[in-house]
């Protein structure tokens, strides 16, 4: 399981920062989990940073060399096949009955 922590500016997330983390949520399946954390309270006990494959949001020095959650395209024609090269890797599109799926790859 790939770890991808979503980082808030403060304690009370904003709007949009709870936005990002339903649309981050709605994108981060199986084979990732989804943490959200406050970038001000950063804390792992004395064990250095909270491990993570992935960060997004507010994100603290202690993050500084660890990758964005990679991003998807705002919009594609897609047919079933299609993939697409993002950031960190490719989506493969499948339509089903014309709902659309996605599947990320990461690139090793």
């Amino acid at each position: 399981m790939q770890k991808v922590i979503y980082f808030t500016a403060t304690n009370i997330p904003t709007t949009e920062e709870l936005a990002e983390i339903a649309a981050l949520n709605a994108r981060a399946v199986a084979p990732f989990e989804v943490a959200v954390r406050n970038s001000e309270a950063v804390n792992n006990y004395g064990a250095g940073p909270e491990a993570a494959d992935y960060v997004m949001g507010t994100r603290p020095a202690a993050y500084a060399d660890t990758e964005d959650f990679p991003a998807l395209p705002e919009s594609a024609l897609v047919e079933t096949g299609t993939v697409l090269e993002v950031t960190g890797g490719t989506v493969e599109i499948t339509v089903t009955d014309g709902v659309v799926s996605a599947e990320f790859t990461a690139t090793p």
